[in-house]
């Protein structure tokens, strides 16, 4: 028998701060299921005039989204510094620090 997830309705969500840690207790995010369920509360309060105490339950788990995205960005982006790159543009165009000297119109002892 297939079931189909149940989608969470603002209306009833608890309105003070307690309740809304109680029926989803906040922490951090560390894999996609769990950002996927932090980001269907989320969805579920956008847009809707909220009480003081859901608006800093929802900042919360925006900034956990936050963090979890930043997260992902870092172990996405490759550990290439700015010389590694400039090196292997170097190489990749057959050019030697005397050429990108020439390039850059200053004295070759400079880009060495």
């Amino acid at each position: 028998m297939k079931t189909t997830p149940t989608k969470i309705e603002f209306a009833r969500l608890p309105k003070n701060y307690t309740g809304l840690c109680r029926t989803f207790p906040p922490r951090p995010i560390h894999d996609q299921v769990e950002h996927e369920n932090v980001t269907e509360i989320t969805d579920a309060m956008a847009g809707h005039e909220l009480t003081p105490d859901q608006e800093d339950y929802f900042d919360l788990l925006c900034r956990l989204i936050e963090d979890y995205d930043k997260e992902l960005v870092q172990l996405d982006k490759p550990k290439v510094t700015a010389l590694d790159a400039l090196q292997h543009l170097l190489d990749a165009n057959d050019m030697s620090a005397a050429d990108l000297a020439r390039l850059l119109g200053v004295h070759r002892t400079l880009a060495q």
